[in-house]
């Protein structure tokens, strides 16, 4: 073919060409173009750059077209790969190869193994070659950490993860509880790789819309056994965190640092710090504290001490000097309490009636319903300011009751005693009652009109002569009762004498319960000493009458004729035992 160096230098006609005048080179001023066809195809300008398709490279080789296929690169026959490769400055070694690969792959490959790929479905795997789960990224490395994302600004990097209804090509809005993304977690089984737990973003409450797209993050793991995660903890929409509840049904416990009064385990950080809050002193005990200081505890036997950390009851309340208000229960209303230093008060707010327990200086006092029970020195029941030292108010009966819980008597209810311990006065349970110094009828507080005795009971009596030697009897069917009230004694001589031996003796009387008195010896008392003696069912033919004196009740008989004269000893040894019933009443000292 003939060179002409004969053109016009332009692309129509350059200045060197072959038989084909619109094809060759045209030279410019330190570059020179590559003409085919009256167009230019390449270019290498003064800088040294190549365009192909351009006519202003802007790198060491600029390649611009139209097409789809830019640049066309035939596989070797070994393998179908086609490659580019990039060595070192002294064309010594590789130093990187892009490949493709007859399977549809695109290979990026360091200096001497595969480092990453694009496979015939679009996956990008970095670090394997293998597919796993059909994810469209996939990262794999026994040496390095994974993945780093890192932005230059104020905002932070921002890991976005999205979901939508319907296709890629015309998607639709997400229904409530839809997930709109999942960060899942994996561990292989020796076969697969099994889902550990996952944290997911779901749609919390109603569809996303335009401005309003509710969501709640939920944590979830997969329990022994299980194939897939369980829901433990969310956080809704609102901010709320639920700890192994999902909403509906409970799925585990939650668990913490034991922590302590300074940093407990549970903390609440709205006051700026982390020193308030729940924390496990010890074994089964819980504290609470508040600004690092232990206010409240639990212990192992399910005890509770506030400003104590050794409750020794139920409920163990110890105030510091000068704190006012050791415990208080209050309702809503205006209670009627004083300034206190420790209550119990339950204000009605319908009735404006309070009840509870109030101190009030050195006073002390309960509320009720009824009235106020008030202690202050003295003791009120129903009464606000008591003026004895017992004081019980009430409209109606049955004021003060006292019931003995135990046994059925001979106990005493209620005791009254001096300033030295001695027993004055006493009520039992079975309703008797003692009282030392007598009983008080009316306003008479006399010593002598009180009532100081009252007895009843059994005696047996005996049979003397006035003078002279005893008879020897024997007292049988003995019936004889006593009532004494005061000085005043009530008898009832029943019994039948026998006598074995009469005596020397003159006259008879028959001892009493008590001794009469001296003063009032020798009287007869009209209406009643009288009575009768009587043999078996026989009545005698007299009546007889005695006296009172020191030494017993002298007996005499009355005649038809209204003369009295000493029964006499005999009158018992005749006829074999004689039957005695006497009443009447006397005085003693």
């Amino acid at each position: 073919m003939t060179i002409k160096i004969n053109g016009t230098n332009t692309v129509a006609n350059p200045s060197i060409t072959g038989t084909d005048t619109d094809t060759g080179l045209v030279y410019g001023t330190g570059e020179v173009s590559v003409v085919t066809d009256g167009t230019e195809r390449l270019k290498v300008d003064s800088s040294g750059k190549v365009g192909i398709g351009t006519s202003s490279p802007i790198g060491k080789l600029t390649i611009a077209d139209t097409t789809a296929n830019t640049i066309w690169m035939t596989g070797r026959s070994a393998d179908d790969t086609s490659s580019i490769s990039f060595r070192n400055n002294a064309d010594s070694a590789y130093i990187a190869r892009i490949a493709a690969d007859n399977s549809g792959a695109l290979q990026f490959r360091g200096a001497s193994s595969e480092a990453m790929r694009i496979d015939s479905s679009g996956r990008l795997l970095v670090g394997t070659s293998s597919n796993t789960d059909d994810y469209r990224f996939q990262l794999a490395s026994s040496s390095y950490k994974g993945a780093l994302f890192t932005r230059h600004g104020s905002d932070g990097v921002e890991v976005a993860l999205g979901s939508a209804r319907g296709t890629q090509g015309s998607k639709t809005a997400l229904n409530n509880n839809d997930y709109g993304g999942l960060v899942t977690f994996k561990g292989y089984d020796g076969s697969n790789y099994q889902r550990l737990a996952w944290i997911g973003g779901v749609c919390d409450g109603q569809s996303p819309a335009s401005g309003d797209s509710p969501g709640r993050l939920v944590f979830s793991t997969t329990a022994d056994g299980a194939s897939s995660p369980t829901e433990r903890m969310r956080i809704n929409s609102a901010g709320n965190i639920l700890f192994n509840f999902n909403g509906s049904t409970a799925t585990g416990a939650s668990f913490f640092a034991d922590g302590t009064a300074a940093s407990p385990g549970l903390g609440f950080w709205a006051d700026g710090s982390s020193d308030t809050g729940i924390f496990r002193p010890g074994s089964n005990i819980l504290g609470f504290t508040t600004g690092a200081t232990e206010a409240m505890r639990i212990d192992s036997s399910g005890r509770v001490g506030i400003g104590t950390s050794s409750p020794s009851q139920k409920l163990h309340v110890v105030a510091s000097s000068g704190v006012n208000n050791c415990v208080r229960a209050e309702l809503s209303g205006t209670a009627t309490y004083q300034t206190d230093a420790g209550y119990f008060v339950n204000t009605d707010t319908g009735t404006g009636s309070a009840r509870g327990i109030y101190t009030s200086g050195t006073d002390f006092g309960v509320y009720s319903n009824s009235g106020v029970n008030f202690f202050g020195g003295n003791v009120g029941i129903g009464n606000l300011t008591p003026g004895h030292a017992l004081e019980v108010h009430d409209a109606s009966s049955g004021v003060i009751v006292a019931k003995q819980t135990t046994n059925n008597g001979g106990f005493n209810t209620f005791v009254g005693e001096d300033s030295s311990g001695n027993t004055k006065f006493y009520v039992t349970h079975n309703g008797r009652v003692g009282a030392s110094g007598g009983i008080i009828f009316g306003s008479d507080t006399a010593a002598a009109n009180a009532l100081d005795d009252y007895e009843e009971g059994t005696w047996i009596p005996g049979l003397y002569v006035n003078s002279g030697t005893h008879p020897t009897l024997t007292i049988t069917s003995n019936y004889s009762s006593y009532t004494k009230v005061g000085k005043l004694v009530t008898f009832s001589a029943d019994f039948v004498a026998t006598i074995s031996s009469v005596g020397s003796g003159s006259g008879l009387r028959i001892s009493l319960p008590f001794v009469p008195s001296v003063s009032v010896g020798r009287t007869v008392y009209s209406g009643g000493p009288q009575g009768r003696a009587s043999t078996g069912l026989t009545l005698p033919s007299y009546e007889m009458s005695w006296f009172y004196y020191t030494d017993g009740a002298r007996l005499y008989q009355e005649s038809a004729n209204g003369v009295e004269t000493n029964l006499s000893p005999s009158y018992i040894n005749s006829g074999g035992g004689k039957r005695f019933n006497i009443g009447g009443f006397y005085y003693v000292d």
